[in-house]
């Protein structure tokens, strides 16, 4: 009769740890393991590099056609790729790096024919990013972002109208920086182990992309 009754009292007190063992898991089972995120993706242009070509249209394309100098710019699209954990259901935290390149070539002829210089510019990003899922279903997920981190430019270049060598040519590099900051107003995430997803961007990703990942 003890005997049963010490079983019972045993029971009654490891109920509660045994349900709070059980409740504290917030992950569905089918994602309990998937935790850690990785990614590639690529896209057209961002933000940041629309701001350059203004700028570059507004103010540097009229001052070179003045001194008889005329300019193209070409940008070569941007890429990512990605890292994050699986804080909660709804949260993810980790880091991105995105790469962005485009170059200058400029003429000494509307025709666009003899080169006088070209330079060519990255915009390397580093960002500690947060995702929000607010759907999360087994193969399906919408989620917003925020990347805030340093962005790098390095740049190079040769220009021919130059006297400092014997070609008549000379070679310049630079490096500067600049805060990075993007927005994900939306995001959709298809796929489970093995995913592919599309977001929009606001700042330094690119406006549209599209990219592939997997989880584990």
């Amino acid at each position: 009769m003890k005997t049963k009754k010490m079983i019972v009292i045993l029971a009654m007190c490891l109920l509660p740890a045994l349900t709070f063992g059980q409740n504290s898991n917030p992950f569905p089972p089918q994602n309990s393991q998937l935790r850690h995120e990785i990614g590639v993706s690529a896209g057209p242009i961002s933000g940041y590099s629309v701001m350059v070509e203004l700028v570059s249209a507004i103010f540097v394309l009229p001052i070179s056609a003045i001194g008889g100098k005329y300019m193209d710019i070409k940008n070569y699209g941007g890429y990512g790729l990605h890292y994050y954990y699986q804080v909660k259901p709804w949260l993810q935290v980790g880091v991105k790096t995105t790469a962005e390149a485009f170059s200058y070539v400029s003429y000494t002829d509307s025709t666009h024919k003899v080169i006088d210089s070209r330079s060519n510019v990255v915009l390397l990003n580093i960002t500690p990013s947060i995702k929000f899922t607010y759907l999360n279903r087994p193969w399906v997920r919408l989620y917003s972002g925020l990347d805030v981190g340093l962005g790098i430019a390095p740049s190079g270049g040769n220009s021919k109208s130059s006297s400092d060598s014997e070609d008549g040519s000379s070679k310049s590099s630079s490096v500067g920086f600049y805060p990075a900051f993007n927005i994900t107003p939306i995001g959709v995430n298809v796929g489970k182990g093995f995913f592919g997803f599309v977001e929009t961007n606001i700042g330094s990703d690119t406006f549209i992309k599209a990219g592939i990942g997997a989880r584990w």
